[in-house]
C-alpha cells in the first residue's frame, strides 16, 4: 500500500495546479495540528473526487499504451 501512496503522491505533486494538502487528504495523511483537525472536518470531498479522476485518467492512459 505504501508504494501505491508514494506513486500517487509523486505524480500528483508534479502537477502544479493541484493543492498538496488535498493530495495528502486523498492518501489519508493527517493534516495540521490536533486543533486544526478537530475544527476542519470538511474532508474536501468534491476536490478529492476531482483529484482521483485526474489519477484515474493517468492510470487509464498507461493501460492504453
Amino acid at each position: 500500500m505504501h508504494g501505491f501512496r508514494s506513486t500517487f503522491s509523486t505524480y500528483m505533486n508534479d502537477l502544479p495546479e493541484l493543492n498538496p494538502r488535498i493530495i495528502d487528504a486523498c492518501i489519508e495523511h493527517q493534516m495540521g495540528d490536533p486543533i486544526e483537525q478537530s475544527y476542519n472536518r470538511s474532508g474536501w470531498l468534491n476536490k478529492r473526487r476531482h483529484y482521483m479522476e485526474v489519477w484515474n485518467d493517468y492510470c487509464a492512459s498507461l493501460a492504453n499504451i
